[in-house]
């Protein structure tokens, strides 16, 4: 979620009533356990309060994400939005830009390395503008022939129709991380 702060605790320091911040999926962890001290918060030991549907452990309330009229949470599981790019561009940024981001960083996409995106939703999209943008080369996976135009609009550098099996073949053994944006059995 995104918006405008409103209002900033005595030991908030990198935000200011006015700025523009999102806000991920995890808002609260325990903070000292090993986990949390490596900045690996979503692997806490003793538990995460995500942004929406999860027990608010100061409250005892729950949480409503985006839902909420306002949203409290501390600072470090908030990210300060830049004026220019507003809060539209930002939203997407906060759940599905990290989803498809943190994979790609942690497998070292970039520049030499081939990334195949299989599928071309909403987080599809993320994905090949990320991975483009890291420096790798893009290949999208793809049902429909309709969207091989898209991904190489978006910055893909080929698609391949998953139904065609000569294109299937094109790139085998040749990809060295893929990411599956789809719910359904791709293989």
């Amino acid at each position: 979620m995104v918006g405008k702060v409103t209002g900033v605790g005595k030991n908030v320091t990198k935000f200011e009533v006015g700025d523009l911040a999102a806000v991920g999926c995890i808002v609260d962890s325990c903070e000292h356990c090993h986990a949390c001290e490596k900045d690996l918060e979503m692997f806490c030991t003793e538990g995460v309060t995500f942004s929406f549907n999860s027990v608010d452990k100061h409250t005892g309330g729950l949480t409503f994400g985006g839902f909420s009229k306002s949203y409290v949470c501390k600072e470090q599981a908030t990210l300060k939005v830049p004026e220019s790019l507003g809060l539209a561009a930002a939203a997407p940024l906060s759940c599905a830009g990290i989803t498809a981001y943190s994979p790609l960083r942690h497998w070292q996409a970039g520049p030499g390395k081939v990334v195949g995106i299989i599928g071309i939703g909403g987080l599809g999209h993320i994905a090949i503008k990320i991975a483009k943008a890291m420096g790798a080369k893009v290949i999208v996976y793809t049902t429909s022939p309709a969207k091989v135009d898209d991904a190489k609009r978006l910055g893909a550098d080929d698609a391949v129709l998953s139904s065609n099996e000569q294109q299937m073949t094109k790139y085998a053994g040749k990809v060295d991380l893929f990411i599956d944006t789809v719910s359904a059995n791709t293989m």
